[in-house]
């Protein structure tokens, strides 16, 4: 058995009240043990917390809906219980899909604090031990489990049934499937039924900041068929003709009458007014032009956005269009854990596209400089159906960090053909 980075206890008295007589330090795993066949140090440290609840997570750290699961559960409660010392997690990597040493060193990050522990078992042998005490026709990975104090594993014999237990697993009882909030509301009940926690421990907890980039063995494929799926299907995008939407925009204390026309394949015209002036900024084929004395994003940023717009985004048929997509994996972005694919745009330009892992939607692009900075930036939210169809209603620009404009929409109309698109998504 291996152990790697352990963290010293001086290492640990972040706060002094972590480090008083009355509230003993633990010994805390700053990383992860690479386990041995027999799973020793993993049994070990679960039968020596068999006084905590314990939260038993198998996780592909290659697979990012594992990933995902993981991130979710961590807002849902796992990060807001570091301080309870009834409380602990155990997160065993196993290498389903490829998965090798380096994603699970890497995924470690996604679930940081005192009370949670993290095991490499390189033999897959967990997965098989714990597919016996599930009683799954299948490997057990992506399984999601919570353990009541008392339970042991003995020796000789498998694991002990969990008290609950969710998955992510295609072939298994959808009623079981991974809710988070469900999953943190079946750990709070039985939390409640344990004494009260002793005073608050004051751990410091690893910010999400520190989460890098994660590679995944999803294929590009996969993340395009959830995207198209979110949008309404890809026959039934290809049927949209024309889209207009209708609201405001805001720039810094002004805000602006707004119109945007846009049809296929790459007409888009931006209309703002103020009741006084206006002004016009369209793309007609190839051409770009500005028309009018009123305009709410600046004319540089316009040029940029607006030489690679294209009605149905850059990943519908992209092989057609000269594109070069590239899956760079997933990285934390506020409370969302995204696929991130780069885009090699037939006209030169480089950007970086975060899909949600969650719904497909597109919610942020980044055009990327000669120094792999983001440029600009845009970013799009409160996504709803309309007319079958799922859209943003609002946008906001960036240029670098600087907020340059907020579109909000009040009305948005597609005008679609009744006859859905002979192509085949063969992304």
């Amino acid at each position: 058995m291996k152990m790697i980075s352990l963290r010293s206890v001086a290492a640990m008295c972040v706060l002094v009240a972590a480090c008083t007589p009355d509230v003993p330090a633990p010994v805390v795993r700053s990383s992860y043990v690479s386990l041995d066949e027999e799973l020793t140090q993993f049994k070990e440290d679960f039968n020596a917390m068999s006084d905590k609840l314990r939260l038993v997570f198998i996780s592909g750290p290659s697979c990012g809906i594992c990933l995902r699961g993981m991130d979710d559960l961590n807002r849902s409660i796992v990060a807001s219980k570091q301080d309870d010392p009834r409380i602990h997690t155990m997160v065993l990597y196993v290498p389903a899909l490829g998965a090798n040493e380096e994603h699970a060193r890497a995924a470690v990050s996604l679930l940081p604090g005192p009370r949670v522990s993290h095991y490499w078992d390189g033999s897959g042998n967990s997965g098989l031990e714990f597919q016996k005490t599930l009683g799954i026709p299948m490997y057990a990975w992506d399984v999601w489990m919570i353990y009541e104090p008392g339970a042991q594993w003995e020796e000789a014999s498998v694991p002990p049934p969990p008290a609950f237990w969710q998955h992510q697993l295609p072939s298994l009882p959808k009623d079981q499937k991974l809710d988070a909030e469900e999953f943190a509301a079946a750990v709070t009940e039985r939390l409640s039924l344990l004494p009260p926690a002793a005073e608050s421990t004051g751990f410091a907890v690893a910010s999400e900041s520190e989460v890098g980039l994660l590679k995944v063995a999803q294929p590009t494929s996969f993340i395009l068929r959830q995207h198209h799926r979110s949008r309404g299907g890809y026959r039934k995008l290809k049927t949209i003709v024309s889209i207009r939407y209708q609201g405001e925009t805001q720039v810094g204390d002004q805000t602006y009458a707004l119109t945007i026309d846009t049809s296929r394949p790459h007409h888009y015209r931006r209309t703002t007014a103020d009741g006084r002036s206006s002004g016009t900024v369209s793309r007609e084929g190839e051409k770009v032009q500005a028309d009018g004395s009123l305009m709410s994003l600046p004319s540089e940023f316009m040029d940029e956005f607006l030489a690679s717009y294209d009605f149905d985004g850059w990943m519908t048929q992209w092989k057609d269009k000269g594109n070069k997509l590239r899956r760079l994996g997933m990285q934390k972005l506020d409370d969302r854990l995204p696929w991130i694919i780069e885009a090699e745009l037939a006209n030169g330009r480089t950007w970086h596209i975060y899909v949600d892992s969650h719904t497909g939607d597109v919610f942020r692009q980044a055009l990327i400089d000669a120094d792999g900075q983001e440029s600009l930036v845009v970013e799009f939210g409160a996504f709803d159906d309309v007319q079958g169809y799922r859209l943003p209603a609002e946008v906001r620009y960036y240029s670098g960090k600087t907020l340059l404009a907020t579109d909000r929409f009040n009305s948005i109309t597609v005008t679609a053909s009744e006859a859905e698109s002979a192509i085949e998504d063969t992304e």
